[in-house]
């Protein structure tokens, strides 16, 4: 009797542990939840923005967007936009079940300008788009949405977007301004790195000298054109204006760069106005 219990035991825990890893796999709580933001005809469900946005300061828990999914199968889920002109909003959870479903998304990151931002938000394959413009604070310097936030061109080709963030790195000089940035369309990444030696950007900064480096990418990461010391070109950019108070700068740039075939192209009609923060 004794070895027919200690020959059953090991199969009792067997039993439990094979039914509670099937119990975890048939409610789903490892599946990746289906569905869209779109309604039966493919168009966009409302999209609602909450809370008032303000250049320069942070989001609070009041900064959010709602938004409408069409569940078609349980699981987890993760929405979220793209970071533009310094903040973004995103949520994840779980969908018990199919069905439509309202999601707050929470806010992050702060406006760098007071001008209008384009987001796209994202849900499995679907995505739908809005768009929010932050007030100036006061004493705000006025920033040209026409300006902001660069622009140039390469031949025949004309390039412009949008500055997310303009951040130093670092406290005590030198250190570097890196600027990032996107098209209009947000599907190519724009990136400046000014290498400065004051607590305030001024002058001018050389790829040739090794103070300025510029990227310019497709959304897959490859080399539309780019410029730093290591492939001898010389773009140059230089500092025409910044003010103290709004820490808004203005600058161009032009010289050589290189393309992905690694020839040279010249860089013209270089123009930027962003927020240093």
């Amino acid at each position: 009797m004794k070895r027919l219990i200690l020959i059953a035991l090991p199969i009792c825990i067997f039993l439990m542990f094979a039914c509670s890893k099937e119990y975890s796999v048939e409610t789903g709580g490892n599946a990746i939840s289906a569905g869209t933001l779109k309604d039966s005809l493919g168009d966009c469900e409302p999209i609602l923005i909450n809370g008032t946005y303000t250049e320069n300061q942070d989001l609070t828990t009041s900064n959010s967007v709602v938004v409408t999914v069409n569940v078609t199968g349980s699981g987890k889920y993760r929405i979220f936009t793209d970071t533009t002109n310094g903040f973004w909003f995103i949520d994840s959870g779980f969908f018990a079940a199919p069905g439509t479903y309202t999601v707050t998304l929470k806010g992050g990151g702060k406006p760098i300008l007071p001008i209008a931002s384009d987001f796209t938000v994202s849900y499995g394959t679907s995505f739908c788009n809005f768009s929010i413009t932050p007030g100036a604070s006061s004493g705000s310097g006025t920033v040209n949405s026409s300006d902001t936030a660069w622009r140039f061109s390469e031949g025949a080709f004309n390039f412009k977007g949008h500055i997310d963030s303009a951040v130093i790195s670092g406290t005590t000089p030198p250190v570097f301004l890196n600027i990032y940035g996107k098209t209009a369309t947000n599907d190519t990444t724009f990136f400046v790195q000014l290498l400065q030696t004051s607590a305030t950007p001024t002058g001018t900064y050389s790829t040739s000298n090794g103070t300025a480096v510029f990227e310019f990418k497709t959304p897959g990461g490859a080399t539309i054109y780019d410029a730093r010391q290591m492939n001898s070109t010389n773009l140059v950019f230089t500092v025409v204006g910044f003010n103290t108070t709004t820490r808004v700068m203005d600058a161009i740039f032009s010289g050589t760069a290189k393309d992905a075939a690694s020839s040279n192209v010249n860089i013209a009609s270089g123009k930027m106005k962003v927020q240093v923060q």
